[in-house]
């Protein structure tokens, strides 16, 4: 398996993660500093973001992944796409 392919497979994976709704699964895919940044700026930390999973106020039925671009440089990687994403907040 090619580095894109693994990159792309994570990926995936990451969707389904966010789809279980469980925090735990989530979060094995975040490092301890990841952040999100919401619509209006405001900032949501990694521990924020999966209390919010664990309590029930976020949930997601549907992640979807497509236009995805993997740009391999040496021992680094970019990796971009358009995300969609079907939930409930609250």
């Amino acid at each position: 398996m090619t580095i894109e392919e693994e990159l792309l497979q994570f990926g995936s994976a990451w969707d389904k993660a966010m789809v279980s709704n469980n925090a735990d699964e989530i979060g094995k895919f975040m490092s301890d500093d990841w952040i999100i940044v919401g619509t209006e700026g405001g900032i949501t930390t990694k521990s924020d973001f999966l209390l919010i999973i664990e309590s029930g106020h976020l949930t997601h039925n549907r992640m979807d992944s497509d236009e995805t671009h993997v740009k391999v440089y040496g021992k680094a990687a970019i990796v971009t796409s358009r995300g969609t994403s079907v939930g409930k907040y609250k």
